[in-house]
């Protein structure tokens, strides 16, 4: 008489997995009611249910490999080890963003940056025209190539991405590419641009602390003092001192006949940045 192997039948039920699993194992049903005629259909069919059960609960229980997921994951990475300065490993990271979303243009901003620290500029821009061509209402994609073009010296190209990026009504931190914008007009001359951009950006957010200073050192350039005063007390509300604000601090009090805070900054320069320039320039000046 022959015996129904149902240990066997079980085992090779169990191995049948993949896309292809449950045909299979209709196809091992139809042979074993050939094979083993002492097997009853119940004892096979009970096996079946329970294995193609059992292979559906694996893969439903499988992590899915989701390409959104992996281009962030990598991004992330990318972005962590440029700031390592490990360029290599960054752009290798990315290379596996692209690869996995080849149309997501922040993978093209952040390789831009890269070859921007690197500097291989024509790579750079060639990766940040590329972002800004897939995805123009990206306000982060948009102040990365302003920032980039800022450096290169194409001033006025860039402050047209900033205050594009700052009028994106979705977009949370207008005052960034605001501030951006200032800071770049400042840097080339453009004083009074510099402003209308830097106030735009304290509309937004009235405590920036770049911002304040910048429109300290403006309001003391200007012979502005009070009006100076006034935004480095608003910067110190937000940070601390540097050897920037002291020795701006210095400079204002001095002309409004403070000596009392002339001196209090003074000695906060010297001994808190001794080696900076700015207690250099205190010390050949001749403020006491």
């Amino acid at each position: 008489m022959n015996l129904c192997p149902e240990r066997v039948l079980h085992a090779h039920l169990h191995s049948l997995t993949g896309c292809h699993g449950v045909a299979r194992v209709i196809i091992l049903l139809l042979l074993c009611q050939m094979w083993l005629p002492a097997c009853s259909t119940l004892t096979i069919a009970s096996l079946v249910a329970s294995t193609v059960a059992n292979s559906v609960e694996r893969q439903q229980s499988e992590p899915k490999l989701d390409k959104t997921e992996i281009a962030a994951t990598n991004i992330s990475l990318g972005i962590e080890y440029m700031r390592k300065e490990e360029y290599e490993k960054a752009l290798e990271k990315l290379s596996m963003a692209r690869k996995a979303e080849p149309r997501n243009p922040m993978v093209y901003s952040v390789m831009g940056l890269v070859y921007q620290r690197m500097g291989e500029s024509d790579e750079a821009e060639k990766y940040f025209r590329q972002s800004v061509r897939m995805d123009r209402s990206n306000s982060d994609i948009l102040s990365n190539f302003g920032q980039f073009l800022c450096t290169q010296g194409a001033s006025e190209e860039a402050e047209k991405y900033f205050v594009e990026a700052a009028g994106n009504p979705l977009y949370e931190s207008p005052e960034v590419p605001y501030a951006n914008a200032g800071t770049c007009a400042y840097k080339y001359g453009r004083t009074e641009q510099a402003i209308e951009y830097f106030q735009k950006a304290l509309q937004a957010q009235p405590y920036l602390p770049s911002v304040l200073l910048q429109m300290t050192e403006i309001s003391h350039d200007r012979g502005e003092f009070l009006v100076a005063r006034d935004y480095l007390t608003a910067y110190l509300h937000t940070s601390s001192h540097n050897e920037k604000s002291l020795w701006l601090g210095i400079r204002i009090e001095k002309q409004l006949n403070n000596k009392d805070a002339v001196s209090s900054y003074a000695l906060l320069l010297k001994n808190n940045f001794s080696g900076s320039e700015e207690a250099l320039m205190l010390e050949k000046s001749g403020i006491r």
